[in-house]
């Protein structure tokens, strides 16, 4: 009796071990990473390497009025935006439209030059404009690989909210809203656990 109660309980436990083994398993990502390039610590412990440029469904080919909130740093700028699945480039621009400041990605590298003196890595600002532009499926698997959530929601009025936890916590929060054309018009993308915003607003042609 007693040796079939061991056997019992020893079967329950590795049918147990199986099915954690296999939970874990469809969590780990399938989705194509630059992972040459530095990891992007979403928290203190829970990192993701930014996606390959292929995931980029549409093209995005606009200005923006940017501004951006470092801590105590502060950069207001034209910034021109182009993304497609061959890479994403950012051109910083004075109201003269001279070049200020860039940021280039093309799946195997990336050029960043700030006007300001901003302690953030290119892969993070990468990593942040995937999180608005890319579609919600890949950007969804690359987080859960990472023990995060990722996801986005359309609401009544047709803006639409994306967030990144981790369990109930929210690490960063994007509120978008569209114009016709479905491209993000105006942007607002705050980092809750690094203290940083972003601002995207169409500029005026």
């Amino acid at each position: 009796m007693k040796n079939n109660m061991i056997r019992a309980a020893s079967a329950l436990l590795l049918t147990f071990a199986a099915s954690l083994l296999s939970s874990c398993a469809t969590t780990k990502s399938t989705v194509s990473t630059a992972r040459n390039l530095s990891s992007v610590y979403v928290t203190n412990t829970n990192t993701i390497k930014v996606l390959s440029p292929e995931y980029m469904d549409a093209e995005i080919d606009c200005v923006y009025v940017f501004s951006a909130d470092f801590g105590e740093q502060n950069l207001s700028t034209l910034a021109y935006l182009y993304s497609d699945s061959e890479g994403m480039e950012m051109l910083l621009l004075s109201d003269f439209g001279i070049e200020i400041g860039h940021l280039n990605y093309d799946g195997k590298s990336v050029d960043l030059a700030l006007p300001v003196k901003a302690p953030i890595k290119g892969e993070y600002i990468v990593a942040d404009l995937q999180n608005i532009f890319y579609p919600e499926q890949c950007l969804a698997e690359n987080y859960a690989s990472a023990g995060l959530t990722f996801k986005s929601t359309t609401l009544e009025d047709g803006s639409v909210i994306r967030t990144v936890s981790k369990k109930d916590r929210t690490v960063e929060k994007i509120t978008m809203k569209l114009d016709e054309d479905g491209n993000p018009e105006s942007v607002v993308l705050e980092n809750l656990l690094r203290g940083y915003t972003y601002r995207l607003t169409l500029a005026d042609e």
